[in-house]
């Protein structure tokens, strides 16, 4: 649902203090692409861009999930998202769900995908420090990201 993409996305781009330009949209993001020849373009929901550079990538589901059991759909897209974009991370924000978070090591691409889900039933201030705890998360993981990659 894009209502729910479109206020993660604006919540956590005011959380870091992002432009629209640096915390883009799908569409509005630079091009990539999963393949070489350049056919399978991917817009992914959540992205930190530095110029042409991509610091993070997210997606985000307006559905329930109990965060051990994933749809695999869904952590398909993530994987393509991050390998295209050439980082180890990438991050999956539900809309609600069961359980802790998880972070999923797929060891043969090199990539861990954090899985998160926000509430959306409890009062506005729990929403935004659930808000505030994924923007942490996102932090962490450009931090640790650019370690790997340097």
């Amino acid at each position: 649902m894009p209502v729910f993409e479109d206020f993660v996305r604006i919540a956590l781009r005011d959380e870091l203090g992002l432009s629209a330009r640096e915390f883009p949209t799908g569409k509005a993001c630079p091009t990539l692409f999963l393949d070489e020849e350049r056919r399978i373009r991917l817009e992914p929901d959540l992205s930190w861009w530095v110029g042409r550079s991509c610091q993070f990538i997210g997606d985000v589901k307006y559905k329930a999930v109990n965060v051990a059991g994933v749809k695999h759909p869904d952590v398909y897209q993530l994987l393509a998202y991050a390998t295209a974009a050439g980082l180890p991370s990438g991050l999956l924000v539900y809309a609600a769900g069961e359980g802790n978070p998880v972070t999923h090591h797929v060891s043969l691409a090199g990539k861990l995908l954090h899985v998160r889900t926000l509430q959306l039933e409890g009062s506005i201030a729990s929403l935004h420090a659930e808000i505030r705890q994924v923007a942490a998360l996102l932090r962490r993981i450009v931090t640790l990201d650019r370690a790997q990659v340097a």
